[in-house]
This record gives C-alpha cells, sequence and structure tokens, in this order.
C-alpha cells in the first residue's frame, strides 16, 4: 500500500500492478463481488477490461453510451436489477463522466461505483483528479508513457482502504524483461526497437505466444499473463516525469489535430472542446469509412491511427442492436515520434523529463 502522489493519484490509496487488469481483479476480491452478482458495465468497451469479472463469474449488463461518449443513466436504470451490486463508469480518452449524476445514481441504488480512469492519466474534474470519484478506481499510465508496465489500483472509499491493509496482494510475477527493452527502445526513440524486441523473443522462443486471431478470442477471459508487479523502472518514470510539460504536450497536438480535422465531413471530433481540467489520451475521431480513413491518413502522413475500441464478443455479435459510431471511432496518437512526424502541425518534440 502506498500513499499517493496528490499530483498524480488525488488523495486515495495507491497499489501499483503491471496491468490495469490485475489491480481490477484485486479490487473485486476487496469489494468482496462473487459469482450470481452483475455489474452494469457500458457496453462500448475493450474486450480485456472484462477480463477480470469473467475470471470472479460476475455478470455483466451492459448499458449504452451516448455519441459524446457520455453514461446514458436512464437506460442503465432500466437495466439493472435485484443482484446488480456494481457501476463500472469510464473516464474515456482522458475525460471525465458528469460525476454528480454518477455518483447520485451509485449512492441512491447503493452500488459500488467502479471508476474506470486507463486513459485518464492526469486528467482532472471540477472536485477531484480522475480516479478520485469512484469507490475504487482504475489507473494505466502505460498507455502513455514509454514503460514496460503500470498501472495503479485508487482506493478512495475509507472502508475499503482498512480492508486493503489487512489483505494480501495477489501473486504476481517479475515484470517481463522484453516489455522494458521495448520501452526504452521507444523512450530513446531507436529506430532499431522493433527489431531488437523480435531478436529478443527469438530468443526466448515463448511458446506461449498466440496468433492475433486466438488473441482477439482469449482477451476477453485472459488473466494469466497479466498478473506482473509494477517494473521499478515505470516507477522510476513516474518520479521523473515533468507533469507540466506532458500536460502542455498532450493539449498542445490535440488541439493541432482538432485544427487539421476541423470542417472534414470524413473525420468529425468526438469533442470539440478541451476542457482546461483534461489532458487527453488521443485525438479521437468518428470516421465514415474508418480502414479508408487511416490507410490515407498512412500514406500521407506516416501517422499510424487506430480503431478504438475491440468491443466485446457479445457486442460484436449483436453489433446492430447498437448505435453506429460503435465501429467508426478511430484515435490519433499524441505521443512519441508517430504525433510528431508532421513538423507543420505539430512542431519539434521536446523533452519530457524533469532537468
Amino acid at each position: 500500500m502506498w500513499n499517493s502522489n496528490s499530483q498524480l493519484f488525488g488523495d486515495g490509496k495507491v497499489v501499483f500492478f503491471g496491468f490495469a487488469r490485475a489491480a481490477l481483479l484485486y479490487a473485486l476480491n476487496l469489494l468482496g463481488l462473487r459469482t450470481g452478482q452483475n455489474v452494469l458495465v457500458p457496453s462500448f468497451i475493450c474486450d480485456s477490461a472484462l477480463s477480470p469479472f469473467r475470471h470472479k463469474g460476475i455478470d455483466i449488463i451492459f448499458y449504452p453510451v451516448h455519441e459524446d461518449l457520455r453514461i446514458d443513466l436512464e437506460q442503465a436504470e432500466r437495466l439493472g436489477n435485484n443482484s446488480t451490486c456494481a457501476f463500472l463508469a469510464v473516464n474515456y480518452f482522458g475525460f471525465p463522466q458528469d460525476y454528480a449524476a454518477v455518483t447520485a445514481f451509485c449512492q441512491d441504488r447503493h452500488l459500488i461505483l467502479i471508476e474506470d480512469n486507463a486513459h485518464g492519466f492526469l486528467s482532472s474534474s471540477e472536485r477531484h483528479q480522475l480516479g478520485g470519484y469512484g469507490d475504487v478506481a482504475i489507473c494505466s499510465f502505460r498507455k502513455d508513457l514509454p514503460v514496460p508496465n503500470g498501472a495503479a489500483l485508487i482506493i478512495n472509499n475509507p472502508a475499503i482502504a482498512q480492508e486493503a491493509l489487512a489483505s494480501m496482494l495477489p501473486p504476481l510475477s517479475r515484470p517481463r524483461l522484453s516489455l522494458t527493452v521495448k520501452a526504452i527502445a521507444k523512450a530513446l526513440d531507436l529506430r532499431l526497437g522493433a527489431h531488437l524486441i523480435h531478436f529478443w523473443r527469438t530468443l526466448q522462443r515463448d511458446d506461449t505466444a498466440l496468433n492475433a486471431a486466438q488473441t482477439h478470442l482469449m482477451e476477453e477471459f485472459s488473466l494469466d499473463s497479466y498478473m506482473e508487479q509494477c517494473s521499478l523502472y515505470t516507477q522510476a518514470v513516474l518520479r521523473l516525469l515533468n507533469i507540466d510539460h506532458f500536460r502542455e504536450q498532450r493539449r498542445i497536438r490535440f488541439d493541432s489535430w482538432r485544427e487539421h480535422c476541423g470542417g472534414s465531413t470524413e473525420a468529425q471530433p468526438i469533442w470539440n472542446r478541451l476542457p482546461e481540467s483534461v489532458v487527453p489520451q488521443v485525438f479521437p475521431i468518428r470516421a465514415a469509412e474508418p480502414e479508408r480513413y487511416m490507410e490515407r491518413l498512412r500514406s500521407d502522413t506516416g501517422i499510424k491511427a487506430s480503431r478504438w475500441p475491440r468491443l466485446p464478443k457479445v457486442v460484436r455479435e449483436n453489433i446492430g442492436d447498437y448505435p453506429p459510431f460503435y465501429t467508426r471511432v478511430v484515435t490519433m496518437p499524441l505521443d512519441g515520434e508517430q504525433a510528431m512526424r508532421k513538423p507543420a502541425c505539430f512542431g519539434s518534440p521536446d523533452q519530457i523529463w524533469r532537468g
């Protein structure tokens, strides 16, 4: 158990893990959630976020979100039942939900609020740093920084924090050296980084490696390979991070993308306004033809955009029942070499570490 650095994690108690899904599994154990209970979860979510619930045998009830990714609380109200014990809220891409409404919704129904802040590293909203609204919250900084792994469970509810003090952490393996090598290569902007990782994996001859199709099928249920300790390298990066500069650069790049996409008929930003307290993870758009847009972007600028999310299996199989935007979200990078590949748009990369 670590007391948090309030600049990074607010005022809650913090436990570090290698990956967010391991942190969430530990949270479910602390909360005493069990088979036969269910949790309200947004249907617009990456399938890998569900693996801790699957592992525990906890049922999932999906609720919808609006096109601006706000939670549809009216629909969530209709979907819950007497076995519903918790509510998962996602801060998509670093933008907060309406936590006055979400907190009231949970308190009125005696639901535990689990805040998924995997995208919201360093963002805040009104009263709290993001990650400070839920009874527990999950934060993942490996998505924002050149680190091999790194996630945190933030415990804001004092009663749950007391329970955590008396409990044992789950068994966690040591961080994989290959991930550290990859992170260092990324941090140093080495052109040979990908080749170094390929060479390392060849030496390792990891027989557990799966092809992409198999991995996608198992991701919603996979946990074993993610039960890792938080790397010491990751913890060092967090201590050295120049937070103000990191915030500034992310916001500048977000505004550059917004200007670039302004007036486009094939790529519409999900948000046209960047609140002062938000540190965006990516620049998300709704693309009329995602694959065509991504290919043209890659061809014209060399920038590789990504689709998000890889939806849960049951949502993919019934995609006609969900809004069209669920399959049209594309995200543009705001960090590293890719984000800086178009100098006229983004300027030169700056040092993000403390001097």
